[in-house]
């Protein structure tokens, strides 16, 4: 299997750095070799010297495509989730990566600054769908994109939803 980049994205109240914790538990799980970058566990090295401006949040967006950019092309799966509210650093992180699959995880923004995508590949709501609906929806789509092979235990998933999510990524323009 190659590697991709799943991107974390949402306001800094989504739970998206959660939600890629409980992806990256359930990929270990498949025995698919995947690894985290965000803000916690990868900031301290690889977001050192950066602040809050617009600029350093872009720098740190450019950073985390480059690490995932290795990973991907040595056959890991990178999953980032990272306080990046510009959209055009995350479109220039999407292009240069290529396999790129965006996760918008609805939350509120707090006042701060966050620019939606304009084409999620998924769009999840820990609110309203809970945990495990939202980590069962991206792994699915994940699977009908090809990036990750099905699995044939992936039984709780429900035609209607399955449907759902096929025709979204029709709709985009994915599959």
């Amino acid at each position: 299997m190659k590697g991709f980049t799943v991107w974390f994205t949402g306001p800094a109240q989504s739970d998206r750095n959660y939600l890629a914790r409980m992806v990256e538990e359930s990929l270990l799980e498949r025995g698919i070799r995947v690894e985290l970058i965000d803000d916690e566990s990868a900031g301290k090295v690889l977001f050192e010297g950066l602040g809050g401006s617009p600029e350093d949040r872009e720098m740190a967006v450019a950073r985390a495509a480059h690490v995932s950019e290795m990973l991907a092309r040595n056959e890991v799966i990178a999953l980032v989730s990272l306080d990046a509210p510009y959209r055009e650093a995350r479109e220039s992180a999407r292009e240069m990566l290529g396999d790129f699959c965006e996760i918008l995880v609805k939350g509120d923004a707090g006042g701060e600054t966050f620019e939606e995508p304009a084409k999620p590949e998924v769009l999840v709501d820990m609110q309203a769908d809970g945990e495990d609906q939202c980590v069962t929806t991206i792994v699915r789509t994940l699977e009908l994109l090809k990036l990750i092979p099905a699995d044939e235990t992936s039984a709780e998933y429900s035609g209607d939803e399955e449907e759902k999510i096929t025709k979204r990524l029709k709709d985009l323009g994915y599959i």
